[in-house]
């Protein structure tokens, strides 16, 4: 029977994984596990498209409707706030109450119309407010990071973006990460002055054959399919054109110690007998795997960033996922959006009532001490 794609780069000794050595099963498992990372990639890539996609079609609209409804209460506490039957207290909660939703609404959605109410209770222009807030949060910012990475900043560097400040922060990490190679170099060098051990010695020789096994089995695939491919000497135009493209594929694997892809890319142009794995000798078993465990590390890497790195971000926690973990949370978040945007419609109804308005007040200067505390614990 033949192998599927999947299998080919498995050794399976007729099924039998008992009689596999060692390093045989090493391999095996690395190899398993590139296979499944790879498709993990591939899939959270297709994911993540989709639901951009999906978010532009369905939720960005809702959003955008419920802002306007936003617009709608703002104008509207707007003509309350000038209504005799509110007290001080209760201006003063209305005056933040519109600030907080003009601030979202200018920001976050481009309602500039709101700008001259926004002015007109904070008694400042919006684009001077909103710069003045952006030094706040740099020095909070600078704070924070001086903290966490030890990385002090100056009171003239603009860290007033974010992009700002994760270029000057890629800056500093980048300068702390060179002294931290230069000092471990200098320190290579004082211990390479000093006079080693035998055991030292056997140690540095073995690993530097261990390299050398690692170079050649990379290099001993790579000549394989250049030999074969090189497309110099190829009088068919169609055939140098197709040795062209699988040369780009070589050579891209190659520059990337990418032994998984060579190996692949033998089989897949049969330059070995797809059983040819299990005849080789654990010493080049075990260089292969070495080389295998490196490109497991790269790939975790690379799906824990396209994940968000420490943490999903709040999108993609909420939205990126197998199709029907997709189906379930857009489906959430339009009934979510569909149920405020009919609250906040009954609201605009019901708070045309000053007393309505006044209960209203009161609730939201409970939900604001709450949130207060919540801060500072």
């Amino acid at each position: 029977m033949a192998k599927s794609d999947q299998q080919l780069l498995v050794i399976d000794n007729r099924g039998d994984d008992h009689t596999l050595s060692k390093a045989q099963r090493a391999f095996n498992r690395f190899v398993k596990r590139i296979q499944a990372l790879e498709q993990d990639i591939k899939n959270h890539q297709q994911w993540k498209s989709v639901a951009h996609q999906r978010a532009q079609q369905e939720i960005v609209p809702l959003e955008q409707q419920l802002a306007d409804q936003r617009v709608v209460l703002v104008k509207l506490l707007d003509r309350q706030h000038g209504v005799k039957f509110f007290r001080a207290a209760e201006r003063k909660r209305l005056a933040e109450l519109i600030l907080e939703q003009c601030y979202d609404l200018i920001e976050q959605f481009g309602h500039q119309e709101l700008k001259p109410i926004f002015e007109k209770y904070q008694g400042q222009d919006f684009d001077e407010a909103n710069t003045e807030a952006d030094v706040e949060i740099g020095q909070a910012m600078k704070d924070v990071f001086a903290q966490m990475f030890g990385i002090e900043m100056a009171d003239d560097v603009d860290v007033s973006s974010p992009e700002k400040l994760q270029a000057y922060l890629a800056q500093k990490m980048a300068e702390q990460q060179a002294q931290a190679e230069e000092a471990h170099h200098e320190a290579e060098q004082r211990r390479a002055s000093r006079k080693k051990t035998p055991k030292q010695l056997a140690a540095e020789e073995r690993r530097k054959t261990e390299e050398k096994h690692l170079s050649l089995a990379v290099r001993k695939v790579y000549m394989d399919l250049v030999k074969t491919f090189h497309p110099d000497r190829e009088p068919d135009e169609a055939e140098r054109q197709r040795k062209t493209e699988i040369m780009q594929r070589v050579t891209a694997a190659y520059n990337d110690d990418n032994l998984f892809e060579l190996l692949k890319l033998q089989l897949e142009f049969e330059r070995v007998d797809p059983d040819h794995l299990e005849t080789l000798a654990d010493d080049q078993l075990k260089a292969y795997n070495k080389l295998l465990k490196s490109r497991v590390d790269e790939l975790e890497a690379e799906l824990f960033g396209l994940r968000g790195g420490t943490g999903f971000g709040d999108f993609e926690s909420r939205f990126v996922g197998s199709p029907a973990k997709m189906d379930w949370s857009f489906g959430q978040a339009v009934k979510q959006l569909k149920a405020a945007l009919r609250q906040l419609e009954a609201d605009l109804r019901r708070l045309e009532d000053p007393a309505q308005l006044r209960e209203f007040l009161k609730e939201y200067g409970k939900h604001q001490r709450q949130r207060e505390r919540e801060d500072f614990f």
